[in-house]
């Protein structure tokens, strides 16, 4: 059952970070109005944190990092590097440069983990969480233009990162019904 949350929920900035792709994906199917609102409303809660976790993320790339060459706006951080000498002469052997841990390595791995590990409470308002997805959606026949329904197919990996916020139900009518019990409830 959904639940509204009274004072949000609590979630990893790796949780949310791993939403990311999941939800755009569920975001390009076509859904009922109720549901595709509510995942735009479940989107805009978490794109908020998003954006935070995205710009401090950037932010501990440029420090530790160094500008990409096909694009010199952005930093990009290099697991290895090639060593160089005193004068800052690329060592090379047998016509390679030879590679080397990058020595910033831990101090970007601990600052990744602290800003991934840090818990932040998302306030959902009155979004019922999981959102009820139909296990079928809308669709149009691709020989003759039909309305028709077919299965909603997700990977499982889009719900395995997104096992918190939704919840597929046999019937849209199910979803429906109980957004009808939840009217009646508080008049």
């Amino acid at each position: 059952m959904g639940k509204k949350m009274e004072k949000g929920m609590v979630l990893t900035n790796q949780e949310i970070f791993a939403t990311e792709e999941p939800l755009a994906t569920l975001m390009g199917q076509k859904f009922h109005v109720r549901v595709s609102y509510n995942l735009a409303k479940l989107a805009s809660k978490l794109n908020e944190q998003l954006k935070v976790i995205h710009e401090v993320r950037d932010i501990i790339i440029k420090k530790h990092g160094e500008p990409d060459p096909q694009s010199p706006q952005q930093s990009r951080f290099l697991a290895l590097v090639e060593k160089t000498d005193a004068s800052d002469k690329v060592i090379m052997e047998d016509g390679k440069p030879v590679m080397v841990a990058n020595p910033s390595m831990e101090k970007f791995t601990d600052e990744m983990t602290e800003l991934m590990d840090k818990e932040e409470t998302i306030d959902f308002g009155k979004l019922e969480i999981p959102v009820k997805l139909p296990e079928m959606i809308a669709s149009t026949c691709d020989k003759c233009h039909n309305n028709m329904d077919k299965a909603l197919e997700l990977t499982p990996r889009v719900l395995l990162f997104l096992e918190k916020f939704v919840e597929v139900v046999e019937r849209l009518e199910d979803v429906e019904s109980e957004g009808k019990k939840d009217k009646s409830n508080k008049d």
